[in-house]
């Protein structure tokens, strides 16, 4: 099963010249030489589950290994989830829904016993009202980047430049 927020994933949209450019969480790593990545802020990586998941009370990453995960993105070879379980010396799951909505992998992690990696600046605004407990682990997780993605040559126009200043602006206030 596959989701999307948008019809078709930001990667995929701006190598066809869709969009000019994405703001997103990502490993700058998983991006080919087509594109620029400009990192803006760090983000911190946590694990939740449903308040009532019958794992909750696991601390360690290998204890969710047989679960059902709701993960990022698809399980291609460069697959963004290959490389975050490879960084821990874990194997992937068996058991993924991979997608690009973050809407549908919140759903899916508060009704369900479904376990999912988000963001943490997500987690602090959203988890309480979902019903999603962030856990506390004894495994750290890896901090991911937030980046402004665009191809490569491109040209921002005057207002993306000024929205991303914008996007600056709102990550140095809210650390």
């Amino acid at each position: 099963m596959t989701t999307y927020e948008a019809p078709v994933p930001p990667i995929a949209r701006l190598h066809e010249a869709q969009v000019d450019f994405a703001i997103t969480h990502i490993d700058p790593q998983a991006l080919g030489e087509d594109f620029v990545c400009v990192p803006l802020a760090p983000v911190q990586l946590v694990l939740g589950v449903r308040n009532r998941h019958p794992l909750r009370n696991r601390r360690k990453i290998r204890d969710f290994l047989d679960a059902e995960w709701a993960l990022p993105g698809d399980d291609g070879p460069t697959s963004s989830t290959l490389r975050l379980f490879a960084s821990l010396g874990l194997p992937v799951p068996t058991r993924v829904i991979h997608g690009d909505s973050i809407t549908a992998a919140l759903a899916l992690v508060a009704q369900m016993d479904v376990v999912g990696f988000f963001v943490e600046p997500l987690a602090d605004d959203i988890f309480k009202r979902a019903g999603i407990r962030r856990l506390d682990l004894d495994d750290a997780l890896p901090v991911m980047q937030i980046c402004v993605i665009q191809r490569r040559g491109s040209q921002l126009t005057p207002a993306a430049l000024q929205f991303i200043e914008c996007v600056k602006e709102a990550l140095v206030a809210r650390s």
